[in-house]
């Protein structure tokens, strides 16, 4: 769990390596690094700015593009940097489009501009809300 929590009564936070993005992307790249050594795959959840419990499936996260790279984004992508297996996305909405299903974060971030081309998942049951949608967004399973 990479998320950056609002507060530790979110869904994963208890299950997070911290609320810093610097020492959580060494924390999450070191972790990346030493998996594969156990012959399982990697993965690092969630893509991106799942940070509340309540209403996850419909709140909808912002940040302006500075703010987003510096804060939110930069311990994915040390993870991503490390090699990592696959990246889960989120049940949220980030400026106001399903993350299972934004373009925006799982096409032109991750695949195009950080080159991720393992394993795109989906946040369980509810992280997709139309396949169509989910498949052109960049959603592999």
């Amino acid at each position: 769990m990479i998320n950056l929590p609002d507060n530790p009564g979110g869904g994963s936070s208890e299950d997070g390596y911290g609320e810093d993005s610097v020492p959580l992307g060494v924390r999450c790249a070191s972790w990346v690094n030493g998996v594969p050594e156990e012959k399982v795959i990697d993965g690092g959840k969630h893509l991106a700015f799942n940070s509340m419990e309540w209403d996850r499936c419909k709140v909808s996260g912002s940040a302006g593009k500075r703010t987003e790279r510096e804060v939110f984004l930069t311990h994915v992508k040390d993870c991503v940097d490390a090699g990592a297996g696959s990246v889960m996305s989120a049940y949220n909405l980030y400026h106001g489009v399903q993350c299972g299903h934004h373009d925006y974060l799982l096409n032109q971030v991750l695949t195009d501009e950080w080159d991720f081309d393992v394993c795109l998942l989906r946040d369980f049951a509810w992280g997709i809300q139309v396949c169509v949608d989910a498949t052109n967004g960049g959603m592999d399973a």
